[in-house]
């Protein structure tokens, strides 16, 4: 391996998906294989930040500038979408989820895809953010959005925000966060069981 992983998920095939500051490698069990931009597609930046195994065998691939999937030996990019995807999660109506930062548009850091049709959500839609850093979806179909700024639990508009984070994982409901300024490191993520509200997390 040419630099120590960031980030890593398996597809139904069996593939590991590795991030690394080197770019995206694939390895099958025996060999780690780089990103073929020749044979299979340019991507959209060799900046990997952000990795998804999805429920119908593709990876998507969130990069410094713009996001991709890998299906059926085609790259597909998301050309309206050209920012820094820092999360990617899918729903259980296998929707993919995206939390992108540094965009010039007004749509707001959490966004869908459905189907091929990207939308995006922001202050309309009860998300204070200007941007976000991570997304983790619970049991109960609620969206925890992270960032600089915030962390919010939202769904269908009603949003609750606390301190900030900026990487956040899902544990057996459990809640673990990366306070701004700290490393990537597992050391560094906090963790608390999923409250109802976020004034728990106030300062």
């Amino acid at each position: 391996m040419p630099s120590p992983p960031e980030d890593i998920t398996q597809t139904k095939d069996g593939y590991l998906w590795i991030e690394t500051d080197a770019g995206l490698l694939r390895f099958d069990g025996v060999r780690f294989v780089p990103w073929d931009s020749a044979n299979n597609g340019q991507l959209p930046d060799y900046q990997i930040l952000s990795l998804l195994g999805a429920s119908d065998g593709s990876p998507w691939i969130g990069t410094a500038h713009g996001l991709a999937c890998w299906k059926a030996q085609t790259l597909t990019t998301y050309k309206e979408m050209p920012d820094l995807i820092n999360a990617i999660a899918e729903d259980r109506e296998g929707n993919i989820w995206i939390e992108r930062s540094q965009f010039e548009d007004t749509r707001g850091p959490l966004c869908r895809i459905s189907k091929g049709h990207l939308r995006c959500f922001g202050r309309d839609a009860g998300i204070p953010l200007p941007s976000a850093t991570g997304v983790a979806i619970d049991s109960s179909g609620n969206f925890w959005v992270s960032g600089n700024e915030g962390l919010c639990k939202w769904k269908a508009g009603f949003p609750s925000c606390g301190s900030p984070a900026t990487r956040i994982l899902l544990i057996s409901e459990e809640l673990w966060s990366h306070p701004p300024g700290s490393n990537r490191r597992p050391a560094d993520y906090e963790s608390a069981a999923l409250p109802t509200e976020l004034g728990w997390l106030r300062s």
